[in-house]
């Protein structure tokens, strides 16, 4: 099946997803320039112009790569303003504005490179690995695998099951380099279970061929279905007869950020999970301190009990950290005991609070100081600051030390934010509230 063949109504649809929704690496123009009218091209200008004229005052100094990623929906966006001209196809309303932004260059050669690097520019719109067709070579694998990925991105499920009959363009997926998904994934965005099932069935891939390693770059198939929740489509992925890798780095990725955005996603996530917790660097660290930020106390004890202590922590973050680095992933910036203790400040939750020192969590002076510098703007967070200095965690007499401004800041955010609770707090355990110096290092008045 041809592009050309396909009704023009249907080839729009699917050339919005492409090209406007989803970051590909480039679509081939040189199959579809034949087809690409003026409302499909106003159509793909809408959705990529920026809201306001007033941002090209700004962009027009920066370098030109930067320029041209506002510049060519600005101007291809725009309709003809000569008048009486009846030119709507795209070569006329793209040679029209070549024109105009080449006008104020001299006549001649000069002018000629020019308008021949803005057309470039808009041929190419915005996109840096674009192949035209008068300097790019043959395409080594059959076009219809680019139908295939848009119909399946698009959720037409007729178009899918048509172009997917022939399950060699399936396998076309595995090694091209065309898009940055695979087609399993663009068949999860599509929120389609009947394509979804429907491509498994017919061998889409889970995983890279030839993969062994199981890093959260090389299976971001399940990352996709946390991110985008439908049960039924997670129930797909995790049927073991389709494959899909339910241990390892990608995985617990997967849980931990179906904590932020579905519980019950992370719970079926959970519920699958065939690798032992205590040895999941990952949920150890980072899904530690997201329940913890969270407020989710079963998962919080779920991880502790499982060894998300500080000693056996802190041994994981050592080799979580090799690991991640090694692959250029600095996702992790410190410690996990500290980042839990301060993930319960943002979250202002007493109870993962308790569990963390409960289970033997010890913190330095300095972790707890930050903590307490998190508690001091945020008042429904007061009862956790009167905990930390109640039990002794932190003794603000440390903080009392010629030339350290920490029990200043403490005071002064505490002021600016009408944290009542949080400085009387401070008074009730020494803070010298009363002596204008703590007040005066910081240029703030006497709270009332």
């Amino acid at each position: 099946m041809s592009l050309f063949d396909l009704p023009l109504e249907i080839f729009q649809k699917i050339f919005d997803f492409v090209v406007i929704r989803l970051r590909h690496e480039a679509v081939q123009l040189r199959l579809v320039n034949r087809v690409f009218d003026h409302e499909i091209l106003l159509a793909y200008a809408r959705n990529r112009i920026l809201k306001a004229d007033r941002m090209w005052e700004w962009d027009r100094w920066q370098e030109w790569d930067q320029q041209s990623i506002f510049m060519v929906p600005y101007f291809l966006h725009q309709r003809r303003d000569d008048d009486g001209s009846s030119g709507t196809d795209i070569i006329s309303l793209m040679n029209h504005w070549v024109d105009r932004l080449a006008r104020h260059s001299p006549k001649g050669s000069e002018r000629d490179e020019l308008r021949y690097q803005y057309m470039r520019r808009l041929l190419s719109h915005g996109t840096h690995h674009i192949a035209l067709a008068v300097e790019g070579g043959p395409i080594d694998f059959d076009a219809s695998y680019e139908f295939l990925f848009a119909a399946t991105y698009s959720g037409d499920l007729e178009l899918v099951d048509q172009l997917s009959k022939d399950t060699r363009r399936i396998r076309e997926d595995v090694r091209s380099e065309l898009f940055y998904d695979r087609l399993i994934e663009a068949a999860v965005r599509s929120l389609e279970p009947k394509i979804v099932e429907m491509l498994l069935r017919r061998g889409a891939r889970m995983h890279q061929g030839g993969s062994d390693d199981d890093y959260f770059w090389d299976s971001p198939v399940i990352l996709v279905a946390a991110e985008h929740w439908s049960p039924e489509i997670l129930q797909l992925l995790l049927q073991p007869e389709f494959g899909l890798r339910t241990s390892g780095q990608a995985y617990q990725h997967a849980i931990v950020n179906a904590m932020r955005a579905n519980r019950v996603a992370m719970t079926i996530l959970l519920d699958h999970y065939t690798a032992p917790l205590s040895e999941s660097p990952y949920l150890l660290t980072e899904g530690l301190r997201e329940a913890c930020r969270l407020g989710l106390i079963d998962i919080v004890r779920l991880l502790l009990d499982n060894g998300a202590d500080q000693i056996f922590a802190e041994l994981l973050w050592e080799r979580l950290q090799t690991t991640t680095f090694d692959h250029g992933n600095r996702s992790i910036e410190a410690p996990p005991g500290g980042e839990a203790m301060r993930a319960v400040a943002w979250g202002g939750h007493y109870d993962a609070m308790e569990a963390l020192v409960d289970s033997g969590l010890r913190l330095d002076t300095r972790v707890w100081t930050g903590v307490m510098l998190i508690l001091s703007f945020q008042p429904n967070a007061a009862k956790l600051a009167r905990t930390i200095l109640d039990d002794g965690h932190l003794r603000l007499s440390l903080l009392q030390v010629p030339d350290d401004d920490d029990l200043a800041d403490l005071v002064a955010l505490a002021c600016r934010h009408g944290n009542f609770e949080f400085l009387k707090a401070l008074f009730d355990h020494g803070a010298p509230l009363n002596d204008d110096a703590i007040y005066t290092r910081r240029d703030i008045r006497l709270p009332l």
